[in-house]
């Protein structure tokens, strides 16, 4: 590609400071394609406050404005587990006819940095369980893969081994994060103290839920 297309980052946000640094890889992603990257939550972070109702209209209403003057979207993620305000540009995007491309989060790490994270989380669990099964070591490079960062892969795995139980319940709570487009253990310990709203997007309370697998 010639670095002559603007290319929308359309990515979780949310205010949280770990979206921002993987909004700024994504841009240097973008970059190394040969794009220009347009992302408005790094232009804005800082400033406008995601949960004040006033400053996040105008943040989305800045994304749409950006959005209309670029080539393409790029889509970090995928349709099922994209945010609210993702599914907006998504669909705001394919209304005005701007190409959508989907990229798995972990197409932007280096290999060292992908190899590294892998490492992170075997040793981690081989210091709980002793020892890691094929099908486990390939289920969690899956999570890595997909944008889960390492640190929330660990937390769910010690939340297994304090349990008792095994990777099934680690992976149970990784999906419902990953339903809830949670990728990293900061924002995974905020929407646990979050109160959240009936029918709050993708149907549940990650507090309940948790409460609920606790119990089984």
């Amino acid at each position: 590609m010639k670095q002559d297309k603007y290319i929308y980052v359309c990515s979780p946000y949310g205010g949280v400071d770990t979206n921002y640094e993987a909004a700024k890889a994504y841009g240097k992603y973008v970059l190394r394609e040969g794009g220009i990257p347009v992302i408005p939550h790094t232009m804005l972070h800082g400033i406008a406050d995601d949960k004040n109702p006033e400053h996040r209209a105008a943040a989305l209403m800045l994304g749409k404005k950006l959005l209309n003057e670029c080539d393409e979207v790029w889509v970090f993620g995928d349709y099922e587990t994209a945010s609210d305000g993702m599914h907006g540009e998504i669909i705001f995007a394919g209304n005005i006819g701007k190409p959508v491309r989907y990229i798995s989060p972990g197409a932007v790490m280096s290999t060292d940095e992908r190899t590294t994270n892998i490492k992170k989380c075997i040793f981690e669990y081989e210091k709980r369980y002793l020892t890691i099964g094929r099908f486990t070591a390939d289920e969690m490079i899956k999570y890595i893969d997909c944008g889960i960062e390492a640190d929330l892969i660990i937390e769910a795995v010690d939340k297994a081994y304090r349990k008792g139980a095994q990777w099934k319940y680690a992976a149970t709570i990784l999906n419902a994060c990953r339903t809830k487009g949670i990728t990293t253990l900061e924002h995974y310990r905020e929407s646990l103290q979050k109160k959240q709203k009936p029918g709050d997007f993708a149907g549940f309370d990650l507090e309940e839920f948790e409460r609920k697998l606790n119990s089984d």
